[in-house]
């Protein structure tokens, strides 16, 4: 589901996208030289560098696969998505049955 359908707003997600596959080449940029004396950085920025390159190396890269794994519940999903649309093909809309009214009245 997309969240805005303009072309705004999808430019500006997939620059924000972009932005932050950029975060961690650029805190190894930073830090690589700060660490080797060749650059004086302040150290929040420092600091930030280094959460940065830590959290890659010791909590994504490890679990890569994992998170960008499709979800078993998305893959039946879709497919039960698919077999609705194919019965829709057939037979027309499918009707869908009655609901039972709120008790709340909300």
């Amino acid at each position: 589901m997309i969240v805005g359908k303009s072309t705004p707003e999808y430019i500006f997600i997939r620059a924000s996208i972009i932005s932050l596959r950029l975060l961690t080449p650029f805190a190894f940029t930073l830090l690589v030289p700060s660490l080797c004396g060749l650059l004086t950085l302040h150290p929040l920025l420092t600091a930030w560098s280094s959460i940065e390159v830590l959290f890659y190396l010791f909590a994504y890269l490890p679990r890569r696969r994992y998170l960008q794994k499709v979800c078993a519940c998305s893959l039946a999903a879709r497919a039960r998505a698919r077999a609705d649309d194919a019965d829709d093909d057939v037979d027309g809309p499918a009707r869908k049955p009655p609901t039972a009214p709120n008790p709340l009245g909300t």
